[in-house]
């Protein structure tokens, strides 16, 4: 019972080591995914802080313990087994602490930088508009040169091409428009 005791509390620190210590690779993947274009704020850096923080704590927890006591004294066994099992207890709490911190501050910080870039990203829109059947040639292109003159004082356009579809006789202006939101805000 004193073995296993003691073992319990060493085995959950190993453990705790290995996923606390494996939380910051998978962490800062997730952040390269994500794509911080610009500078990373200093948000991004404090949840791996928090996870050494934990693994310190951990490895604390799993050093072995040790103490003088007689082994002819019941109580002096009994006092130096509840001595190391409160000492590692309080470190295997404190580390879970740092733990779940560092994953719950992770989690927003990284919900935060995704609603940040999904802002700064373009977008493309399809916009279209339909010739009549019976329009010629000189009435086509007109109509070709409106649509682009419209589309390129429209604010917030990064870039567009312009396609002519001609199906049966009638004619579709059909653009392709990557728009900057940034610029659109303004």
């Amino acid at each position: 019972m004193l073995s296993d005791s003691i073992s319990i509390g060493r085995e959950f620190s190993k453990f705790m080591i290995t996923v606390a210590t494996g939380s910051i690779p998978i962490y800062l993947s997730l952040v390269a995914l994500l794509g911080v274009r610009e500078s990373p704020s200093w948000c991004l850096l404090v949840p791996p802080g928090i996870f050494i923080a934990a693994v310190v704590l951990f490895v604390l927890a799993h050093f072995p313990r040790y103490g003088n006591f007689s082994l002819e004294i019941a109580e002096e066994i009994e006092a130096a087994r509840l001595r190391a099992m409160s000492g590692r207890d309080a470190l295997l709490q404190a580390g879970m602490a740092m733990f779940l911190i560092a994953t719950a501050l992770g989690a927003v910080v990284l919900i935060h930088e995704a609603a940040i870039e999904s802002a700064r990203s373009p977008r493309f829109e399809v916009v279209t508009v339909e010739v009549p059947q019976n329009a010629d040639a000189k009435e086509v292109e007109r109509r070709f040169l409106d649509f682009k003159a419209k589309l390129s004082t429209t604010k917030g356009i990064a870039s567009m091409e312009i396609r002519e579809i001609r199906t049966d006789g009638a004619t579709l202006l059909v653009a392709i428009v990557r728009t900057d939101r940034r610029e659109e805000k303004k």
